[in-house]
Protein backbone atom coordinates (compact mmCIF):
# COMPACT_ATOMS: atom_id res chain seq x y z
CA UNK A 1 0.00 0.00 0.00
CA UNK A 2 1.31 3.10 -0.76
CA UNK A 3 1.91 6.17 1.77
CA UNK A 4 -1.14 8.38 1.34
CA UNK A 5 -0.48 11.94 1.27
CA UNK A 6 -0.88 14.20 3.86
CA UNK A 7 -1.90 18.51 2.80
CA UNK A 8 -2.50 21.06 5.09
CA UNK A 9 -1.37 23.41 7.60
CA UNK A 10 -0.03 23.05 11.27
CA UNK A 11 1.50 25.48 13.73
CA UNK A 12 5.09 23.74 14.75
CA UNK A 13 4.00 23.92 18.63
CA UNK A 14 1.33 21.40 17.33
CA UNK A 15 3.51 19.03 15.45
CA UNK A 16 2.50 16.04 17.42
CA UNK A 17 -0.85 16.58 15.90
CA UNK A 18 0.47 15.83 12.23
CA UNK A 19 2.59 12.59 13.56
CA UNK A 20 -0.58 11.43 15.15
CA UNK A 21 -2.26 12.20 11.88
CA UNK A 22 0.30 10.70 9.60
CA UNK A 23 0.59 8.02 12.16
CA UNK A 24 -3.35 6.77 11.60
CA UNK A 25 -2.66 6.12 7.95
CA UNK A 26 1.24 4.54 7.89
CA UNK A 27 -0.48 2.30 10.28
CA UNK A 28 -3.20 1.20 8.12
CA UNK A 29 -6.17 2.58 10.46
CA UNK A 30 -7.29 5.27 7.66
CA UNK A 31 -8.76 5.41 3.77
CA UNK A 32 -9.42 9.20 4.24
CA UNK A 33 -9.42 11.71 6.72
CA UNK A 34 -9.31 15.18 8.00
CA UNK A 35 -8.54 17.20 11.02
CA UNK A 36 -8.99 20.63 12.45
CA UNK A 37 -7.50 22.38 16.28
CA UNK A 38 -8.81 25.77 16.52
CA UNK A 39 -7.00 27.62 19.60
CA UNK A 40 -8.88 31.23 20.36
CA UNK A 41 -10.71 31.01 16.50
CA UNK A 42 -7.20 30.93 15.18
CA UNK A 43 -6.81 27.32 13.33
CA UNK A 44 -3.41 25.76 14.15
CA UNK A 45 -4.46 22.48 12.54
CA UNK A 46 -5.77 22.05 8.99
CA UNK A 47 -4.67 18.77 7.56
CA UNK A 48 -6.44 16.15 5.48
CA UNK A 49 -5.12 12.98 3.35
CA UNK A 50 -5.55 9.55 1.76
CA UNK A 51 -8.47 9.05 -0.26
CA UNK A 52 -12.12 9.78 -0.96
CA UNK A 53 -13.54 6.43 -2.18
CA UNK A 54 -12.68 3.02 -1.21
CA UNK A 55 -11.19 2.19 -4.85
CA UNK A 56 -8.50 4.57 -3.50
CA UNK A 57 -8.96 6.61 -7.27
CA UNK A 58 -10.32 9.95 -5.93
CA UNK A 59 -8.12 12.26 -3.41
CA UNK A 60 -9.62 13.45 -0.18
CA UNK A 61 -9.71 17.13 -0.48
CA UNK A 62 -9.70 20.26 1.80
CA UNK A 63 -13.43 20.57 1.13
CA UNK A 64 -14.76 16.74 0.78
CA UNK A 65 -18.30 15.82 2.21
CA UNK A 66 -18.48 13.00 4.37
CA UNK A 67 -21.14 11.83 6.61
CA UNK A 68 -20.44 12.17 10.58
CA UNK A 69 -23.34 10.76 11.64
CA UNK A 70 -23.96 12.03 15.70
CA UNK A 71 -21.25 14.40 15.68
CA UNK A 72 -23.60 16.58 14.54
CA UNK A 73 -25.54 16.26 17.63
CA UNK A 74 -22.97 18.70 19.55
CA UNK A 75 -24.03 21.05 16.97
CA UNK A 76 -27.83 20.79 17.47
CA UNK A 77 -27.19 21.32 21.35
CA UNK A 78 -24.92 24.21 20.37
CA UNK A 79 -28.30 25.68 18.16
CA UNK A 80 -30.51 24.82 20.77
CA UNK A 81 -28.54 26.56 23.20
CA UNK A 82 -28.19 30.09 21.37
CA UNK A 83 -31.91 29.71 20.86
CA UNK A 84 -31.88 29.37 24.66
CA UNK A 85 -29.91 32.25 25.10
CA UNK A 86 -32.15 34.53 23.24
CA UNK A 87 -35.24 33.81 25.05
CA UNK A 88 -36.53 31.73 22.10
CA UNK A 89 -35.99 28.34 23.64
CA UNK A 90 -37.05 27.49 27.12
CA UNK A 91 -35.53 24.48 28.78
CA UNK A 92 -37.79 23.80 31.33
CA UNK A 93 -40.74 23.73 29.48
CA UNK A 94 -42.29 20.52 27.95
CA UNK A 95 -41.23 19.15 24.92
CA UNK A 96 -45.13 19.16 23.55
CA UNK A 97 -44.94 23.24 24.25
CA UNK A 98 -42.72 23.24 20.82
CA UNK A 99 -43.84 19.28 19.53
CA UNK A 100 -47.19 19.07 20.41
CA UNK A 101 -47.56 15.65 18.50
CA UNK A 102 -45.00 14.65 21.31
CA UNK A 103 -47.22 14.65 24.24
CA UNK A 104 -48.52 10.77 23.41
CA UNK A 105 -48.14 8.16 25.70
CA UNK A 106 -47.36 9.93 28.74
CA UNK A 107 -45.12 12.31 27.66
CA UNK A 108 -46.99 15.16 27.83
CA UNK A 109 -45.00 17.05 30.85
CA UNK A 110 -41.79 15.49 29.81
CA UNK A 111 -39.13 18.86 29.61
CA UNK A 112 -37.16 19.96 26.89
CA UNK A 113 -33.53 19.34 29.55
CA UNK A 114 -34.59 15.34 29.11
CA UNK A 115 -34.05 15.41 25.46
CA UNK A 116 -31.26 17.12 25.73
CA UNK A 117 -29.33 14.97 28.56
CA UNK A 118 -30.81 11.74 27.40
CA UNK A 119 -32.97 11.49 29.96
CA UNK A 120 -36.28 11.03 27.69
CA UNK A 121 -36.59 6.91 28.02
CA UNK A 122 -33.35 6.26 25.42
CA UNK A 123 -31.16 5.72 28.97
CA UNK A 124 -31.46 3.79 32.16
CA UNK A 125 -30.30 3.82 35.53
CA UNK A 126 -30.77 0.06 36.55
CA UNK A 127 -29.46 0.18 39.90
CA UNK A 128 -31.50 0.85 42.72
CA UNK A 129 -30.25 4.59 43.88
CA UNK A 130 -30.61 6.04 47.19
CA UNK A 131 -33.21 9.11 47.65
CA UNK A 132 -30.37 11.54 48.03
CA UNK A 133 -29.59 10.86 44.39
CA UNK A 134 -32.17 12.77 42.90
CA UNK A 135 -30.03 15.82 43.42
CA UNK A 136 -26.65 14.18 42.54
CA UNK A 137 -26.13 15.72 38.87
CA UNK A 138 -23.28 13.32 38.66
CA UNK A 139 -25.40 10.06 38.98
CA UNK A 140 -28.59 11.14 37.19
CA UNK A 141 -26.64 12.05 33.77
CA UNK A 142 -24.49 8.99 33.75
CA UNK A 143 -25.30 5.49 33.31
CA UNK A 144 -25.94 2.16 30.78
CA UNK A 145 -27.61 4.11 27.37
CA UNK A 146 -30.64 1.82 26.46
CA UNK A 147 -29.75 2.36 22.34
CA UNK A 148 -26.09 2.58 22.60
CA UNK A 149 -25.22 -0.58 24.96
CA UNK A 150 -22.12 1.46 26.93
CA UNK A 151 -22.26 3.79 29.80
CA UNK A 152 -22.84 7.41 28.89
CA UNK A 153 -22.58 10.68 30.20
CA UNK A 154 -24.57 13.74 28.78
CA UNK A 155 -24.49 16.85 30.35
CA UNK A 156 -27.38 19.54 27.70
CA UNK A 157 -27.06 18.32 24.88
CA UNK A 158 -23.08 17.37 24.98
CA UNK A 159 -21.62 14.18 25.94
CA UNK A 160 -18.99 14.62 28.93
CA UNK A 161 -16.14 12.82 29.72
CA UNK A 162 -15.85 9.36 31.27
CA UNK A 163 -12.93 8.27 33.14
CA UNK A 164 -11.99 5.94 30.71
CA UNK A 165 -9.51 6.82 27.68
CA UNK A 166 -12.04 5.66 25.30
CA UNK A 167 -14.96 8.32 27.39
CA UNK A 168 -12.60 11.17 26.88
CA UNK A 169 -10.81 10.73 30.36
CA UNK A 170 -7.61 12.90 28.45
CA UNK A 171 -9.80 15.58 27.48
CA UNK A 172 -10.38 17.54 30.77
CA UNK A 173 -13.09 18.10 33.22
CA UNK A 174 -14.45 21.07 31.17
CA UNK A 175 -14.40 19.42 27.78
CA UNK A 176 -17.54 18.70 26.01
CA UNK A 177 -18.81 17.31 22.52
CA UNK A 178 -20.36 14.34 20.44
CA UNK A 179 -18.60 11.63 18.64
CA UNK A 180 -19.92 10.00 15.53
CA UNK A 181 -20.13 6.25 14.05
CA UNK A 182 -17.48 5.16 13.21
CA UNK A 183 -15.09 7.59 14.57
CA UNK A 184 -15.78 11.03 13.56
CA UNK A 185 -15.43 13.42 16.76
CA UNK A 186 -16.10 17.41 17.67
CA UNK A 187 -15.57 18.97 20.59
CA UNK A 188 -14.36 22.33 22.74
CA UNK A 189 -12.17 22.45 25.64
CA UNK A 190 -13.19 25.79 27.16
CA UNK A 191 -9.83 25.55 29.75
CA UNK A 192 -7.34 25.06 26.54
CA UNK A 193 -9.43 27.57 24.95
CA UNK A 194 -9.81 24.71 22.33
CA UNK A 195 -12.17 23.45 19.48
CA UNK A 196 -11.02 20.62 17.86
CA UNK A 197 -12.76 18.15 14.76
CA UNK A 198 -11.82 14.97 13.19
CA UNK A 199 -14.20 13.24 9.90
CA UNK A 200 -13.12 10.01 8.46
CA UNK A 201 -14.00 7.77 6.12
CA UNK A 202 -13.35 4.06 7.29
CA UNK A 203 -15.50 2.90 9.53
CA UNK A 204 -13.96 2.09 13.28
CA UNK A 205 -15.90 -0.39 15.58
CA UNK A 206 -15.49 1.79 19.28
CA UNK A 207 -19.21 3.14 20.73
CA UNK A 208 -18.19 6.22 21.84
CA UNK A 209 -14.36 7.51 20.93
CA UNK A 210 -12.54 5.99 18.16
CA UNK A 211 -8.99 4.93 18.85
CA UNK A 212 -7.58 6.93 16.26
CA UNK A 213 -9.28 10.34 17.91
CA UNK A 214 -7.87 8.95 20.97
CA UNK A 215 -4.70 9.56 19.90
CA UNK A 216 -5.38 13.13 18.19
CA UNK A 217 -6.97 14.42 21.14
CA UNK A 218 -4.53 13.54 23.37
CA UNK A 219 -1.08 15.04 20.84
CA UNK A 220 -3.70 18.45 20.62
CA UNK A 221 -4.50 18.71 24.68
CA UNK A 222 -1.01 18.27 25.29
CA UNK A 223 0.04 20.82 22.87
CA UNK A 224 -2.50 23.18 24.29
CA UNK A 225 -1.50 22.77 27.39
Amino acid sequence: MSEAEIHGTCHEAFATVRDAFEANFRDGHELGAGCAVDIDGERVVDLWGGHADAARTSAWERDTLVNVFSTTKGMTALCAHQLAAAGKLDVDAPVAHYWPEFEQAGKAELPVRYLMAHRAGLAAIKPLLPNEALFDWDANSRGPDSVLGVETRFGLGFMIPLDHPNGGSALGDGAFGHPGAGGSFGYADPERRMGFGYVMNKMGTRILMDDRVVRLTAAATKAAS
